[in-house]
């Protein structure tokens, strides 16, 4: 019981840090109700803020640094987490397989444009491969949470899209460690 009353009484930096926090929170609570109440996806709003709030936005929050990258590693875990829960493994490995043609294609659309690119200035293998995989990969995630928000959940179209997005997350598998051999 005393450890609690400690705790509550914090030094500056940790009250500002927790104000920084809670201020953060408040702001995305309010920005979540009034688009809910506009029927408009939190999404794009959320990275808005995350624009604004971050390094060189308007208002950085340099504080919670370490505190927003933890929630951001957990963050990422929970997306694709919730993405399993969403689907079945059954409609996934069923999606996966239609989609496996469509997955290639995605690659080849948006991988190649990347890897050319970064040949053609000069970055040579690792910096290729490196840009390669940011135009390659879409977020699973924040697709999925936009299909679920549309009320596209169900749809033909929403499976065909995660079939695709659920390719990329395994190509990932493999990409990751390559482009590590690489750049080390």
């Amino acid at each position: 019981m005393h450890q609690l009353f400690a705790a509550s009484v914090a030094s500056p930096e940790a009250s500002a840090q927790l104000a920084e926090i809670g201020g953060a929170l408040l702001l995305l609570g309010l920005v979540a109700m009034v688009a809910n109440k506009l029927k408009f996806s939190v999404v794009p709003l959320y990275l808005l803020i995350g624009l604004a709030l971050g390094d060189g936005g308007l208002i950085p929050l340099s504080l919670s640094e370490e505190f927003l990258n933890t929630g951001a590693q957990i963050g990422a875990i929970m997306l694709l987490l919730l993405l399993g829960l969403e689907y079945s493994a059954y409609d996934l490995a069923k999606a996966f397989q239609k989609r496996k043609s469509a997955g290639l294609i995605d690659f080849l659309a948006n991988a190649t444009p990347g890897f050319v690119i970064g040949l053609i200035f000069g970055w040579g293998l690792p910096g290729a491969l490196a840009l390669a995989g940011i135009t390659y990969v879409s977020s699973s995630g924040i697709a999925a949470q936009l299909i679920k928000e549309m009320g596209y959940r169900r749809s033909e179209v929403s499976k065909r899209a995660i079939g695709v997005l659920v390719f990329e997350d395994l190509a990932l598998a493999p990409y990751l460690p390559l482009l590590t051999s690489v750049v080390l």
